[in-house]
C-alpha cells in the first residue's frame, strides 16, 4: 500500500490510498486529470473517493468525479451545502461504518466553520488503521490501534502572532485549523503504539514552517514523519 499525495494546503486537497489493485481517492480537491495521471490513467482501480466538508480546496472538483461514474461519500451536510444530486452520490453519518471495497472506513465529526465535517478511520488489510484528520481546530476522539496517521499541522501560534493579518483571518484561523501545538496535542492523546507513519498536511503557506514542524513531531512522538507536498508518496 502507498499514499500518494497529489495536493495539500488551502489551494487543493488530494490523497491517493492506493493498494495493487484498489485506489480509494481522499478529497476532490484536483482535477480528475491529475488522479488518471497518478494512476497511469488504469481508472478500473478506483473504489471511491470520500470527502471531508464542502470547502473548495476539499471538494472543488466533485461534480467531475460525479459525472465520471466515481462513487463519492459525503455527509448529509455536505452534500446539501453543495447542492449537488447524483446517483454516484453517498450519503454517510458520523460514527456509522462503511466499505468501499477492500477499505473499512469509519467516519467521525471534526471542528470547522462549515455544515457538517467530518475525519476518517480507515482500514485495509495491508496496511492496518488510517487515520485521516484534517481543517479542524481540535479532535474530539481518539483511537486505538493506529498503523498510520495524516493530519493537519497547519500554523504556529508564534507565526500567525508575528504577521500582520486581519484579525477576522486570525480568528478563523483559531476556530477551525490545527495548530502545531494542537497537533502534538493530539498525537500524544491516541495510542501511537502501533503508528509506523505520521504525514503532516494542510500547511498554511504563510503560517507554518515545515521543517521545524517535523522535528518538533518527530522529537515528540518518535515516529517518522513526512510533510505532505505535491508528488510525495508514502510506502505504507
Amino acid at each position: 500500500m502507498k499514499i500518494t499525495v497529489l495536493a495539500s494546503g488551502s489551494s487543493g486537497n488530494g490523497y491517493l490510498l492506493e493498494s495493487d489493485n484498489s485506489c480509494l481517492i481522499i478529497e476532490a480537491g484536483v482535477k480528475l486529470s491529475e488522479v488518471k495521471e497518478a494512476l497511469n490513467y488504469n481508472m478500473s482501480k478506483i473504489c471511491g473517493c470520500i470527502v471531508t466538508h464542502e470547502h473548495k480546496d476539499h471538494s472543488g472538483y466533485i461534480k467531475e468525479y460525479l459525472r465520471n461514474g466515481i462513487k463519492c461519500y459525503m455527509s448529509a451536510g455536505t452534500a446539501e451545502t453543495l447542492n449537488i444530486d447524483s446517483p454516484y452520490l453517498q450519503k454517510i453519518a458520523p460514527k456509522i461504518a462503511f466499505k468501499i471495497g477492500g477499505y473499512k472506513i469509519l467516519p467521525f465529526h471534526t471542528k470547522h466553520d462549515c455544515k457538517e465535517p467530518m475525519g476518517y478511520l480507515i482500514n485495509h488489510i495491508e496496511c492496518g488503521n488510517v487515520l485521516f484528520a484534517t481543517d479542524t481546530y481540535y479532535l474530539p476522539n481518539t483511537f486505538k490501534g493506529l498503523n498510520h496517521i495524516l493530519i493537519e499541522c497547519n500554523y504556529s501560534d508564534e507565526l500567525l502572532g508575528n504577521d500582520d493579518i486581519a484579525l477576522s483571518r486570525k480568528k478563523r484561523l483559531l476556530t477551525s485549523h490545527l495548530s502545531i501545538d494542537t497537533c502534538i496535542g493530539a498525537l500524544r492523546a491516541n495510542d501511537l503504539s502501533k503508528v509506523q507513519n505520521i504525514v503532516l498536511i494542510h500547511l498554511s503557506n504563510d503560517h507554518s514552517n515545515a521543517a521545524e514542524f517535523k522535528a518538533r513531531v518527530e522529537n515528540e512522538t518518535g515516529i517518522p514523519t513526512t510533510i505532505a507536498e505535491k508528488g510525495v508518496v508514502i510506502a505504507l
